[in-house]
């Protein structure tokens, strides 16, 4: 984040990124991949890749087990540094993770040129050790996530030893490769009631029916619900298969849970004729992951399950699991909430506080996102940011005629704060935007001069041709960020002539000389698009410029647009390719032309309310966001002010998680952020603590579709029941499908896929953490869902 210390991406990373294979080592419940019929270019398995051009296998150089080690080819020998688990994320996207070492391959140091080595690390789920594979016509394709380029034999190099890299895809045969699946050798072991492994029953163990082996049989309560419970550790992931030796005398079928989530519904354990006469099931075939794992065989009717005598299974490496390690229930904390009003809030870390420093040098701070103080407001004698801010900047306040300033920014450049201040009269362009600085993120801050003015109406302007408003911008809104090389950058505008560009002196703060008033990225003709904020995302390798358009007021349609780019200074697309520089008013139209603009950007939030228990969930004009990123916990937030249904013109600060879905944009966590606290166990890990089981999926929630309008009309929600079958009932009808391992899910609803994420967010009007769900489709409209059982 721009208020941190320049540092390694790649280390940084490592250090806060979640979903870390390593996790597996410690019992962590990872959930398991969900099963559908969808086809996917491969199955989950173990594999060689071999490439078509020299018929040699890729391995991990020497079986290194380093991180770093290189990938290169070698004539097959059946070591395990030569296999590889493919594993399904979500489409077409696979990770690739070696069988000898346990890590990942990776596209080395995020690179994305021509020739970019190809490496092993850790398993931590970014676009880099994400792969794109296609069948080639029986040959693969494995294209990276981050970079878009193919794995590729380098210099068509047929040598022991050559190097694995990256290349442009072009479709030769040194960018073919055979996937070919490795058959390791399988086992069957037996858990019996009287052996590790068996953990428990929700009934007794009985052995007043003959026929059994062990010690006796389990026998479950007659009630739907009840059920037997396991546990299995797994050194090497694969497909693993389930058989249960029972007795019964009618049909009593049961859903097989692993951690907590069903995976197999609708297990037939149909009658054996007697209880003592024993039959084995059918088998049940799973994809287990490394670790250990809690496994539940749980009946679906009121007759309970029939008496269980073993479970076998079947598989590579398998042993019975510590029952100790089973799955905890969570209590969450109740959090709780101090509100604050800042319009225009602008996210900087500083002293263990995020600062949000908003128009009217309005400034507050809290230090968990949810509980704020207030640390000065109004452009007054007594402001404590300045010694008198209206002697300070006089110079800007005259040049703009107004007695206030518009929205700063602070960023820390050099060991002091530099707040971009910009003052603007409002009812024109007329603008100045200037720095002052600060050895305190609270002051005082001294004036360093004025860099850029807007509305020399009929006047040379910055850029030597004279001013015009329909193309020039106007100086205000100032973000600052750094690129993924360190260089920094200023966006700015409002309305006018649109949003612009310009690379700052990292050494001073001051723009480069010689830029007039920058690149043009979006709006013109006085289109209402303002507040640009630009992040980047490490795990995705993109640029996001997030953006509002419409007026602020409670009657303005204020809604929050996204749009991305591979560069700091664009240009930026959103959903639909669109080049958003091209996106601006029509000027045959009237003033503030919003249906020029209204089909662009990729539209995340806008006016809403949930219904029936859930009615005091709504926003009116939520916009003008910052957004910031934690180096710690690999999480992105999004604050920014907003008014309320029924609430006038009050307006108060909020902040929403923000997720990334599987096309790498990103999808707004439809209720308020709370970080998740265990009330019995503080010390839960963050996996814990964010998983959502897909047996907690269906059931009844509440929908909004924010369109993609800029209007005052506040959207409604509708009901809709996700189905345990994957099919979607209510007012609308469709499908769902969720992988708990990625938490990325596709619900399709009248004929259109949102793809995106499912998370578990705080209810204030329930009092309680909610499944949620928030998705875009492919045009840039987006959907939340917020569950009302």
């Amino acid at each position: 984040m721009r208020s941190l210390a320049p540092i390694k991406i790649r280390e940084k990373i490592r250090e806060t990124l979640m979903f870390n294979i390593r996790a597996w080592q410690l019992d962590l419940p990872l959930a398991l991949l969900a099963f559908s019929s969808t086809s996917y270019a491969i199955d989950n398995g173990t594999y060689t890749i071999q490439s078509k051009h020299s018929g040699k296998v890729v391995e991990v150089a020497a079986g290194s087990v380093d991180d770093a080690a290189n990938v290169a080819q070698w004539p097959s020998n059946g070591h395990p540094t030569q296999q590889w688990i493919i594993t399904q994320i979500s489409g077409d996207d696979y990770s690739v993770i070696n069988v000898n070492s346990g890590k990942a391959m990776e596209v080395y140091d995020f690179g994305t040129t021509d020739g970019g080595n190809i490496v092993q690390y850790p398993y931590w789920g970014g676009a880099p050790q994400l792969w794109t594979i296609t069948d080639q016509g029986g040959y693969y394709s494995l294209i990276n996530k981050h970079s878009g380029k193919a794995l590729d034999l380098l210099n068509w190099d047929t040598t022991d030893g050559a190097n694995i890299g990256q290349w442009a895809w072009w479709g030769g045969d040194a960018q073919l490769w055979a996937l070919n699946t490795v058959q390791p050798s399988t086992v069957t072991f037996t858990l019996e009631e009287n052996q590790a492994g068996f953990c428990s029953v929700d009934g007794s163990i009985d052995s007043n029916h003959t026929g059994y082996t062990g010690s006796g049989f389990a026998n479950t309560t007659n009630a739907n619900g009840q059920g037997v419970n396991w546990s299995v550790n797994v050194a090497t992931a694969g497909t693993y298969t389930f058989t249960w030796r029972y007795a019964g005398t009618s049909n009593r079928p049961a859903n097989l849970l692993i951690d907590g989530s069903t995976q197999v519904s609708g297990i037939a354990l149909n009658s054996t004729g007697a209880w003592a006469t024993w039959a084995n099931s059918a088998e049940i075939s799973v994809w287990l992951d490394t670790g250990v794992h809690s496994l539940r065989l749980q009946a679906t009717t009121s007759a309970g399950l029939p008496n269980i005598d073993s479970l076998s299974i079947t598989g590579q490496s398998a042993a019975a699991g510590n029952c100790s390690g089973a799955i905890e229930p969570i209590t969450f904390a109740t959090p709780s909430f101090t509100n604050i009003a800042v319009h225009d809030p602008s996210v900087i870390e500083a002293n263990h506080q995020y600062y949000v420093f908003g128009s009217h040098l309005s400034v507050a701070k809290t230090p968990d996102l949810k509980n704020w103080s207030r640390v000065a407001d109004g452009v007054t004698t007594n402001n404590p940011l300045f010694n008198d801010v209206t002697s300070e900047l006089a110079e800007a306040l005259a040049w703009a005629e107004t007695t206030t300033l518009w929205a700063p920014d602070v960023t820390y450049v050099n060991g002091r704060y530099l707040m971009y201040y910009n003052a603007c009269r409002g009812d024109s362009p007329l603008s100045a935007m200037g720095i002052a600085s600060s050895n305190n993120i609270e002051g005082p801050y001294t004036n360093d001069g004025i860099f850029l003015k807007s509305g020399m109406w009929g006047q040379t302007s910055e850029d030597g041709t004279v001013y015009d408003a329909t193309v020039h911008p106007n100086a205000v809104d100032p973000v600052i960020f750094s690129d993924a090389n360190n260089r920094m950058w200023m966006t700015y505008g409002s309305y006018s002539g649109g949003i612009f560009i310009m690379e700052l002196n990292p050494s001073t703060g001051f723009p480069y000389a010689g830029q007039g008033y920058g690149k043009h990225l979006m709006g013109g003709n006085h289109a209402r698009i303002e507040g640009a904020y630009t992040i980047y995302s490490p795990e995705t390798g993109y640029y996001y410029m997030y953006v509002s358009y419409g007026g602020l007021g409670a009657d303005g349609g204020y809604n929050v647009r996204v749009a991305r780019a591979t560069s700091p200074d664009g240009p930026y697309y959103d959903a639909n390719g669109t080049n958003m520089a091209n996106v601006k008013s029509n000027p045959s139209l009237p003033l503030f032309d919003d249906a020029s603009i209204a089909p662009h950007g990729v539209k995340l939030m806008g006016n809403h309310v949930f219904s029936g228990t859930n009615n005091v969930l709504g926003y009116v004009s939520p916009g003008h966001n910052s957004a910031y990123r934690d180096a710690t916990t690999g999480q992105t937030f999004l604050l920014f002010h907003t008014r309320f249904p029924g609430r006038g013109e009050e307006h108060e600060v909020r902040v929403h998680e923000v997720f990334y879905n599987d096309a790498g944009w990103p999808v707004i966590a439809p209720l308020r952020y709370a970080q998740k606290v265990d009330a019995n166990n503080p010390n839960r890990s963050a996996s814990e603590l964010n998983a959502v089981y897909a047996s907690e999926l269906p059931g009844s929630y509440q929908l909004i579709n924010h369109g993609k309008d800029i209007s005052a009309t506040i959207k409604n929600s509708v009901n809709i029941t996700l189905n345990s079958n994957g099919s979607i009932s209510g007012e609308l009808s469709g499908s769902w499908t969720y992988n708990a391992n990625t938490r990325n899910t596709v619900i399709t609803v009248a004929g259109v896929a949102y793809r995106g994420v499912v998370s578990r967010q705080w209810n204030q009007a329930r009092n309680r953490f909610e499944v949620t769900f928030s998705a875009l489709s492919a045009d840039g409209t987006a959907i939340w869902g917020v569950n009302s059982d």
